[in-house]
């Protein structure tokens, strides 16, 4: 029983990872080569997915709310909702098939204009505006770059004291009728909320992919040492065979230079009974006497001895 239900679970498990890899290759796996592209495309595309999830959550909420409750609620959330969703939709389409870089701007546009306009609307010290602020120099920082994200924080804070300095000066009227409630509404928690869920998830993607990059770059220095190791050992060997083969040359040499030092004593040698050989035959061509015969054969004998031993001194230098 337990091995049955062991075995269902692995099943369930294999297909729910088969869907989670599927859905990842077909809707969020960045097409970017370099690194640091891939990893900002990777979390663009998060982003814009769980965007239009939670919109289309939303619409289908707001829709059911309306058939239930015989139009009770505000029917006119929809048409703000679903221009809403269009429009990340959009952006999604952008990243996934022209450029995620376009689409990032466009992105970081939408969530800087509702700041802006909240800051003009309400002021700079409400607290939605300030998380946002916030949210929005993190998605800075990860999808495009630290010096953009100094850039448009320096826009932000230059635009939160000109609207301060205009709205005390009564110059722009501000609504403060958010400061007269003595109580923090649910909905305000839940965007409080939604706000931090939101930068401890890109915070969370952006972790994970540059560990990713950091322990490919340490197998990929690991795999470097190992082959700058084995090269060193290579290097070792060859130069070892390299002395060995010159050390079996200079013997070589060494022996031939013997050699030919030996040889010409040897010749030197064997050439004086052969010419006493070749005087005692013009001898016997002119008189047949036995003691130049005695003679002849003690000169050959001292040439048969001198050729062998030359013949033994070849020997061994073969």
């Amino acid at each position: 029983m337990n091995t049955f239900i062991k075995n269902m679970f692995n099943k369930i498990k294999l297909k729910i990872n088969g869907g989670v890899y599927f859905f990842y290759k077909k809707f969020i796996k960045p097409k970017s080569v370099d690194e640091d592209h891939k990893r900002r495309e990777f979390i663009l595309n998060t982003l814009l997915m769980c965007t239009l999830f939670l919109y289309s959550l939303s619409f289908l909420t707001t829709i059911y709310c309306d058939i239930k409750a015989n139009n009770t609620c505000n029917g006119q959330e929809n048409f703000t909702i679903f221009p809403v969703f269009i429009l990340f939709l959009i952006l999604y389409l952008i990243s996934r098939f022209k450029s995620y870089r376009l689409s990032a701007y466009l992105f970081i546009i939408i969530f800087l204009i509702p700041v802006l306009y909240a800051t003009y609307i309400w002021g700079a010290d409400l607290s939605a505006v300030l998380l946002f602020s916030v949210l929005l120099i993190i998605m800075l920082s990860i999808l495009i770059s630290t010096y953009f994200s100094f850039f448009v924080t320096s826009i932000i804070s230059i635009a939160f004291i000109v609207l301060t300095i205009l709205q005390t000066n009564n110059i722009i009227a501000v609504d403060r009728t958010w400061k007269n409630g003595k109580e923090i509404g649910l909905e305000n928690i839940f965007i409080y909320i939604l706000t931090f869920l939101i930068i401890v998830t890109i915070s969370w993607l952006s972790n994970r992919e540059i560990e990713k990059s950091l322990k490919r770059a340490r197998k990929s220095e690991s795999k470097l040492k190992e082959e700058r190791d084995l090269l060193e050992i290579k290097v070792k060997e060859r130069t070892k065979d390299l002395e060995r083969v010159q050390m079996e040359k200079m013997k070589e040499v060494s022996r031939l230079a013997e050699f030919g030092r030996l040889s010409s004593g040897l010749f030197h040698d064997l050439i004086n009974p052969l010419t006493a050989l070749s005087f005692n035959v013009e001898k016997i061509k002119k008189s047949q006497n036995d003691c130049h015969l005695r003679e002849i054969e003690k000169d050959l004998d001292e040439a048969f001895i001198v050729t062998k031993k030359m013949r033994q001194f070849i020997k061994s230098i073969h």
